[in-house]
This record gives structure tokens, sequence and C-alpha cells, in this order.
């Protein structure tokens, strides 16, 4: 079974993971992963039988990603995948930043639209996709309140 089958009935609820403010604490790129964030996302995970798709910055940087899906694995946690990077190089050697909202909502695009998704960030997700984020505070990370505000949202029909 393809896990992002949209003509599948059981499709799966989908956790889009920023990693830095969530996982980690303070700066970008902050390679400290907190294991009490960790377990808590792997509640989530568990609760819910969600996917986890990685839209953090941390998806393209090798070493970071290869660290994080290290971690996420080693508390059962499987990647279903990641957001792509839609910035590109202007002429003028300027690079576009696109927001994630657009970058998940490209996503979804391609791979279907689950009933319940969440994105889990510690940054403002503006548009369509708005109501469907849970928003940390970057100097505390995921609590165990905004993990419970996950599983209400991913377990909602």
């Amino acid at each position: 079974m393809n896990p992002f089958d949209p003509d599948d009935e059981e499709f799966p609820p989908v956790l889009f993971l920023d990693v830095d403010g969530v996982l980690s604490l303070g700066g970008q790129y902050n390679p400290d992963i907190r294991p009490g964030r960790v377990a808590l996302l792997a509640g989530i995970v568990k609760a819910t039988g969600c996917r986890v798709v990685i839209s953090s910055t941390w998806r393209n940087v090798p070493d970071r990603m290869a660290r994080l899906t290290e971690v996420l694995s080693g508390a059962g946690i499987p990647v279903g995948g990641q957001t792509p990077a839609l910035n590109r190089k202007l002429s003028s050697g300027k690079w576009t930043v696109t927001p994630r909202g657009e970058e998940i909502d490209y996503w979804l695009m391609f791979n279907g639209r689950p009933d319940r998704i969440v994105i889990l960030d510690d940054n403002e997700i503006t548009g369509p996709l708005t109501e469907f984020l849970v928003r940390t505070d970057p100097a505390r990370g995921l609590t165990k309140e905004l993990a419970a505000e996950c599983v209400r949202k991913l377990s909602a029909s």
C-alpha cells in the first residue's frame, strides 16, 4: 500500500514537521534535538497513525537530514517523505524564498489531500493552511499540551 494513495479509503493523517523550535530549541540548524520532544512526537504518531513529512529546512542539508532520520527512526517514527524545496536562483544571483505553506500545499497537490493534517512549526503559516498549524514557542518547542492538540486535530473526523 502506498502510504499517500489518495484513492485508498484509509488515507492516513499527515503531520508536517519542522525541527528548529519544535524538536530543537534556539536558532536555525541547532543540532541539539531534545529526546523529550522526540518522545512527544512518537506519542502523536502512535496515537494517530499519522505519517510524518519533513517540511523543515533541515531537508535541504544532507547531514542534518541524515541526523534527523536517524533520531526519528531510533524513536520508531518513520519518515514518509519531505516537502519540495521550491526556492530558485534568479538571474540576479539572489534566491527566492518560498513560504513553507506553499511548499506544503505543493506536496499535497501531488500526494493527495488527507482529511486530517497538522503543520507542527514554530513559524506562522499564512493562507489556506493556517487552520492546520499547531505553533510552538521556539524557546520551548513541542510541549505535552501541543502534542495533545496535534492528537485532537489528527484524530478528528
